[in-house]
């Protein structure tokens, strides 16, 4: 039976969540020079060697370190390089991978039976609209279609590894993560030396200097540490209540890829970052429990006016990132001409003008808002009934 989450648990999920938000911009900087494969191979032989002789074995069988290592580790770390090579932000790309979450809950439901309340599934669903008014953002030129269906494909691979981890029952996470090390790299060299070829390997080997070097030092102690602390939670609490933390690894990315790499940051993106953490409150915070028989304690005015707020302020972010998120593509064109999103100097400041005037200044279309109140004024008057 999994644990409730402790205040330690939640901290070290979010620490989990700065280290990998952090590691899309090592990825970027790293690719500058080596090729995709080349560096998911390097980034696992370091990983394992020389700790697999310093640790002791975990205690599964090969055939679960085989699995988790060709799901978690060679799938998922290539198909997300891949991703980026092709040209998919960093920031972006640390969006579009927590696709793992819808993954996760889908393959816990077929697999352990995991069904979600009602409370996680709201949250999840608000989590998800923050999620996809992020990337309407970039869908107009910096999503090709390629690298996103690679970051997907990655994100599917994370959620088969979070299932295989809490399948296997390893109580020693960081010899298993180690282990599973062993099992990417030789599979991405033959693969880096089938499609990348050997001059290419070779130029890059000999163009890596001290940023790249350093770069993929980092990715290797954000496999250890990250995947460790992560496979640790994981066994304790199971994958559905683990799985929304990464929603946050996005907010991070974004904010460090900004910092380090000039990637610019909209209003837009801080609101919907805002709804991502609001949803994910809801579905990792367990709604209090009223004990058989206590009296239900009477609310004064003063506290329902204020719960009555609190919840307008919900609904009206979720509808908010909703509309945004289905907002029309023609948008764009009403402010910019779309020739110039050819030219390769402006293209990132006329999209992000667009955008952030688009969908931060407009308002909401009158049929919406009033559906907004009607669906607010009729959850409120049940939630007076119940109170």
């Amino acid at each position: 039976m999994n644990k409730p989450m402790r205040p330690a648990d939640i901290a070290v999920a979010v620490l989990i969540a700065v280290i990998w938000g952090l590691t899309f911009v090592a990825m970027k900087v790293g690719l500058n020079v080596l090729p995709p494969l080349l560096f998911s191979g390097l980034r696992f032989l370091l990983a394992s060697l020389p700790l697999v002789f310093l640790v002791g074995r975990p205690d599964v069988g090969w055939r679960w370190i085989l699995a988790i290592g060709l799901t978690l580790g060679a799938c998922m770390v290539a198909f997300q390089f891949l991703g980026i090579h092709t040209g998919l932000p960093a920031g972006l790309t640390s969006l579009v991978l927590q696709s793992q979450v819808a993954f996760t809950a889908v393959f816990a439901l077929a697999f352990f039976r995991d069904v979600p309340t009602p409370r996680r599934l709201g949250g999840l669903v608000v989590c998800f609209a923050g999620l996809v008014l992020i990337g309407r953002q970039y869908a107009a030129d910096n999503a090709m279609l390629l690298g996103f269906v690679l970051v997907l494909m990655a994100g599917a691979a994370w959620a088969a590894g979070n299932i295989l981890i809490k399948r296997s029952g390893s109580s020693r996470q960081l010899q298993l993560i180690v282990w599973m090390s062993l099992v990417p790299p030789l599979p991405l060299f033959l693969l880096s030396w089938m499609f990348e070829g050997e001059q290419r390997i070779g130029q890059a080997l000999g163009a890596m200097g001290m940023t790249e070097a350093v770069a993929l030092i980092y990715l290797v102690m954000a496999t250890l540490v990250g995947f460790g602390l992560w496979a640790r939670l994981i066994a304790r609490h199971g994958p559905a209540a683990v799985a929304p933390f990464s929603l946050l690894v996005p907010i991070f990315g974004f904010g460090s890829s900004a910092l380090m790499l000039g990637e610019s940051v909209s209003v837009a993106t801080a609101m919907a970052s805002v709804v991502i953490v609001l949803g994910l409150y809801f579905m990792v915070v367990p709604r209090p429990e009223r004990l058989v028989g206590a009296p239900v304690p009477k609310l004064s005015q003063a506290h329902d006016r204020r719960r009555s707020v609190v919840r307008f302020l919900l609904w009206a972010l979720a509808a908010v990132a909703a509309w945004g998120a289905a907002a029309p593509a023609p948008l764009l064109a009403q402010q910019y001409d779309p020739s110039i999103l050819l030219n390769a100097e402006c293209r990132q400041e006329a999209v992000s003008g667009c955008l952030c005037t688009s969908t931060v200044e407009s308002a909401l279309p009158l049929e919406e808002m009033a559906f907004l109140v009607r669906l607010y004024a009729r959850s409120n008057d049940r939630w007076l009934t119940r109170s």
